[in-house]
């Protein structure tokens, strides 16, 4: 292990090179029989020739935003087992028609769609990190009891779906540069784990708050609004 510059505790090199190298022994050849892919070119390879398979448990992608990947959207359709999914700095020219319910961790920005697949149900999911999405996708989910937190970054959408309400394990909500957030709803204060709440740089006009009759069930300890419109709590 080693500690970076902002203090964080991190992998050595060496473990990590290590780590890939026994990934790669169990399938030389045919990067898709891997439970991990972190080349770019395997990745991309992936998901332009929909050559997934239920083998892939972990994709980590990091692009340059000046080319745009051609694909169809489907690659995920054969990822049955996938649980971590990390996709920066990509330019894909459409969104995902799947995304495997298997998902755990999720975070992509740039997310090239304004809604999430209308198919997923991330039952499992504990990490949820999307950037350009109006939370549409959103409106379909039930209770996702194991959603430990949801990260908003440039999103367009104007308002919290009443469906967040069904995050009962949710404990942080972050948005970042989202200008058209207009009103951050009574219901995420009654979410019974929800402690932190917080928006850099967005247009919320207040954050309506009514507290629930039973104190003992209100979680919620730290609001943050900083450079936030017409702030009003």
């Amino acid at each position: 292990m080693k500690i970076d510059g902002n203090d964080c505790v991190r992998m050595h090199d060496l473990v990590q090179d290590m780590g890939r190298e026994i990934v790669r022994q169990v399938s030389t050849s045919e990067p898709d029989g891997r439970s991990r892919l972190w080349s770019n070119e395997d990745i991309v390879h992936a998901l332009e020739e929909n050559t997934g398979t239920a083998a892939i448990e972990v994709v980590v992608l990091d692009l340059s935003k000046d080319k745009e990947e051609q694909w169809s959207g489907k690659a995920f359709k054969h990822m049955k087992n996938l649980r971590i999914l990390i996709i920066r700095n990509a330019h894909f020219s459409r969104g995902p028609q799947n995304l495997p319910n298997s998902l755990r961790v999720l975070h992509w920005s740039g997310y090239p769609s304004p809604s999430l697949p209308s198919n997923f149900n991330p039952k499992n999911l504990v990490f949820e990190s999307l950037s350009l999405l109006d939370f549409e996708g959103c409106k379909f989910l039930t209770e996702l009891r194991s959603l430990f937190g949801v990260y908003l970054d440039h999103t367009n959408i104007d308002e919290l779906p009443f469906s967040i309400g069904n995050f009962v394990g949710l404990q942080q909500l972050f948005f970042r540069e989202c200008p058209r957030l207009n009103q951050l709803l009574s219901t995420i204060h009654i979410l019974p784990q929800l402690g932190i709440v917080a928006a850099y740089g967005c247009g919320c006009r207040g954050y309506r708050c009514e507290l629930s009759e039973d104190k003992e069930k209100v979680g919620l300890w730290l609001v943050i609004l900083n450079s936030c419109v017409g702030i009003c709590i």
